[in-house]
């Protein structure tokens, strides 16, 4: 009987620990999900930048901040991802009336963005290229930036709806995680 007893002391305690295992993790991958896609250092755009670059995707708020970034004087140039993309009457607008320059990236990938923004900068003589994108997206686009572009980058947050926002820090894992091993390049 007293063999039992002990025995399930011992269970409850290898249990008790794995718990405590596992609250930990958690603990910490919540923590560096707050740290990476949450609260990322965002950079304040500088006055006298080339350019302003809109990062498809989250249109509605990174749009907005980078109307905002172009109406503070950052730059005078607004360039949009995927501007004349029919269900983006907004960034229509502003691409047909040429009050913004707009492409489509290839790949159709963060990746496509930033080599554009390297090819643009080298023709148009862009040395500083402020790009908005969402907060969630903030570390994962500098790095993919960097790689391509080698001029004065800013890379500026701008505050998704709660859905996005859960919905864009879930991704953000998977996706840095294949940028950060898998596809180092340009």
């Amino acid at each position: 009987l007293a063999r039992g007893a002990r025995g399930r002391r011992a269970g409850d305690g290898a249990l008790r620990k794995l718990l405590l295992v596992l609250l930990a993790l958690l603990v910490a991958i919540a923590a560096a999900t707050a740290y990476l896609f949450v609260w990322p250092e965002t950079d304040t755009a500088a006055r006298g930048a080339d350019a302003v670059v809109v990062l498809s995707g989250g249109r509605g708020h990174r749009l907005a901040e980078g109307r905002r970034l172009i109406a503070e004087g950052v730059s005078d140039t607004l360039v949009i991802s995927d501007g004349l993309d029919e269900g983006w009457a907004e960034a229509m607008r502003l691409c047909t009336s040429r009050r913004a320059i707009c492409f489509t990236p290839d790949p159709y990938s963060t990746q496509g963005e930033a080599r554009w923004i390297a090819q643009e900068a080298r023709k148009r003589g862009w040395d500083s290229v402020v790009v908005v994108t969402s907060t969630y997206h903030v570390r994962r686009t500098r790095m993919i930036v960097e790689r391509c572009y080698g001029g004065d980058l800013a890379v500026v947050g701008a505050q998704p709806p709660l859905g996005n926002r859960i919905v864009g820090v879930a991704w953000e894992w998977p996706k840095s995680a294949y940028y950060l091993t898998l596809k180092r390049d340009c």
